[in-house]
């Protein structure tokens, strides 16, 4: 509350002595006359007039308690005061003021309080006597003034007449706020960290002959921020399109620190590229039954799909364009270029206007890889006894079903899928299709997919050298904005200063995975389909390995890892969908596959897999290592023995076991973890913090 008692010799002076204490003027208070002027007889014994002005802003219930002082007190607080003027501070503006009123205000003729000092809703009282003055020591944020003036003294004392009035500390800041746009000006970002206003108060003092003034502080946040300043800058930065006005209003009220997006553009709607749409079903289904105990009946056969000599089994469609975009700023943003279906005509196929026809009758392939599409029309081989000598090696374009057994030292290679009833052993089989064998692997070799097992390793090594190559570029597009940077870049030395010291500082691993890639890509290159595997090698090594003259760019390393994920978009997907591979029992055996995996009996021992989907051993795994890329199903894994078992993904997939053996070794991206005893139902991840963590199955 600030309120102030005031003298002077009439109404008129009284009021305006206290006005110019408070510093406000005369509309800002409410007037409380105590006692009008007199001027006695023959001057003897007038009394100067007493007033009593208060903030209207203040505590009217405070107000009203105050107005009900007894008039005998009014009467000694005139008397104490009409022997000295009122000397007004310096008028302070937007500050809390505490003004004493009289010694005998509240507590009238209390004796025992005689000679103390006391504070009350932010007043200071005090009642002197001739032989006892209270004691007065400010210990706060506040500035003590006394009739008037300002106490320089740590420590005061309270005369009879002494009126004290308290000037309170108070501090503010204004909020900072930051306005961002994204390179394709299709967002504007608010970045806003609220202001804040810091007030005290002075506690009220139990009366004492000897008190200390101090201070509550108290500290609320102020947002200053104002919807002109943001639609100002908005305008600065050219923005007229998009506006959020919820999130603008969000904004102006925060009382936390938070970021808003308060204009968006219009994203362009991305067109299709043409398509080849199937007529018919060209996809074999799961060709084996499985019987009541769980088991896999390899002589239920589902019929390939066919067809006959003149039927439409697909049909080409053209490329349908996007619509274009906005910017915040109202600039056309064009949607992607469409282009249409590369189409490759095979065996037994002909186009009649946007229709793809069979010439022979057999089984439709349709094979899709990035925007090319290969159709042809595939027979099938039958093999009523085994693949051995009497035989030879078998190579065919089409399906092959074996309904004996591959034995040793034989070759089974297809173009589609292979059927074998029986057992492989000690031979060699290849599909790019699907597979399926009914008996049990023994150190035999089985690649199934449109990639093999050096594709497949390239294709993981990629994937990993990739995504450490979109990090780096990341980290130095913010680097190349420091100023040191700028400097450095005048003198021609481009962005390798920063990225050889990035790489050992914080990309250690890379240079040894590259390493890995280009010697592995050096050595198997004229057994690699594709040419874009040795055009990266060559790019990683001159930039990351050659002394090359000329500056490298940060362009050439984003136009690298366009070209990795462009290769590894063409790989991954087609393998994915097109290959599984459904094998009863493996030993001492090399599996490959770019799909999914399905051990169905008993399990695998001392096997090397490679799965490009999902591996399932519906039994144990023991020794060897395998991997699956969409994820791992185990049974059970390990050996009683301590046998080294190793079973990987990728770091965003999972393993699960019912149950796995003291000795297992499993794998996620780069987190190792060996068990020291057996688990039941687990499951494998990367958390949020990439720290590999097991959990219990439900």
């Amino acid at each position: 509350m600030q309120s102030i008692v005031s003298t002077g010799k009439n109404i008129n002076n009284a009021i305006h002595t206290g006005l110019e204490i408070l510093g406000v003027s005369k509309q800002e208070v409410n007037i409380e006359i105590l006692r009008h002027e007199s001027k006695g007889f023959f001057g003897i014994n007038a009394k100067n007039a007493v007033v009593k002005l208060t903030k209207i802003a203040d505590d009217l219930k405070n107000v009203k308690r105050k107005a009900g002082a007894t008039l005998a007190a009014m009467e000694e607080l005139a008397t104490a005061v009409a022997e000295e003027e009122l000397v007004p501070p310096p008028p302070v503006t937007d500050e809390k003021i505490a003004v004493r009123a009289n010694r005998e205000e509240l507590l009238g003729e209390q004796a025992n309080i005689v000679g103390m000092a006391w504070v009350s809703d932010g007043q200071i009282y005090y009642r002197s006597s001739e032989n006892q003055f209270p004691l007065i020591t400010v210990d706060g944020c506040l500035e003590l003034f006394k009739n008037g003036r300002p106490v320089e003294e740590k420590t005061t004392i309270a005369r009879q007449g002494d009126y004290f009035m308290m000037k309170l500390d108070t501090a503010e800041e204004e909020s900072t706020w930051q306005m961002t746009m994204d390179e394709r000006k299709l967002h504007v970002f608010l970045r806003v960290e609220p202001g804040w206003r810091k007030t005290y108060t002075v506690p009220d003092v139990e009366p004492a002959k000897h008190i200390t003034l101090s201070t509550e502080e108290k500290k609320v946040p102020v947002n200053t921020l104002t919807y002109e300043k943001i639609i100002s800058e908005l305008g600065t930065m050219g923005v007229i399109h998009g506006f959020n006005q919820a999130e603008i209003v969000s904004a102006m009220q925060a009382k936390k620190a938070g970021t808003y997006e308060i204009a968006a553009g219009i994203k362009p709607k991305p067109g299709r590229h043409g398509w080849v749409e199937r007529t018919v079903d060209v996809d074999i289904k799961n060709g084996l039954k499985e019987k009541a105990d769980g088991s896999v009946d390899f002589r239920e056969m589902k019929t390939i799909p066919a067809v006959e000599k003149g039927k439409i089994f697909a049909v080409v469609h053209p490329p349908v364009p996007g619509e274009c975009g906005y910017t915040v700023t109202n600039e056309p943003l064009p949607a992607e270029q469409t282009f249409p279906v590369q189409l490759k005509l095979g065996r037994g196929t002909m186009l009649v206007d946007d229709k793809i026809v069979a010439t022979e009758s057999g089984r439709p392939h349709i094979e899709k890889r990035g925007q090319t599409v290969h159709v042809a029309i595939m027979p099938k081989l039958t093999l009523p006894g085994n693949v051995d000598l009497s035989t030879g090696n078998i190579r065919f374009l089409g399906d092959i079903e074996v309904a004996g057994n591959v034995e040793e030292g034989m070759t089974v290679e297809s173009d589609k899928d292979i059927f074998v009833r029986n057992t492989v052993s000690k031979a060699m089989l290849i599909a790019k299709g699907s597979l399926s064998i009914g008996g049990t692997v023994i150190s035999s070799a089985v690649s199934v997919g449109s990639s093999n097992i050096i594709e497949a390793e390239l294709t993981q090594q990629l994937d990993v050298l990739q995504k450490n190559m979109d990090q780096i570029t990341a980290v130095i597009r913010q680097l190349i904005y420091s100023p040191t940077y700028k400097e450095m870049a005048f003198t021609g030395a481009g962005i390798q200063p920063f990225l050889r010291i990035l790489i050992e500082k914080k990309f250690q691993h890379f240079p040894p995975t590259a390493k890995r890639f280009m010697d592995m890509v050096k050595h198997t290159g004229d057994r690699l389909p594709d040419d874009e595997w040795t055009r990266i090698a060559a790019a990683m090594s001159q930039i990351f390995f050659t002394l090359a003259k000329e500056a490298i760019s940060i362009g050439q390393m984003e136009s690298l890892s366009h070209t990795m994920k462009k290769l590894l978009g063409a790989k991954q997907p087609a393998v994915s969908s097109e290959s599984i591979m459904l094998v009863s029992n493996a030993l001492n055996s090399n599996l490959y596959c770019s799909g999914d995996i399905t051990i169905t009996g008993k399990g695998c021992v001392n096997t090397k897999i490679y799965s490009g989907g999902v591996l399932t051993i519906k039994g144990t795994v023991r020794g060897g290592k395998v991997f699956g890329r969409l994820g791992v199903n185990v049974q059970k894994a390990g050996a009683e023995m301590g046998t080294a078992t190793v079973i990987a993904v990728p770091d965003d997939q999972t393993i699960r076991m019912d149950t796995v053996l003291e000795g297992t070794t499993i794998k996620i991206g780069q987190m190792k973890h060996t068990f020291k005893e057996t688990h039941f139902h687990l499951t494998a991840s990367l958390n949020k913090e990439r720290a590999l963590c097991l959990t219990k199955n439900d």
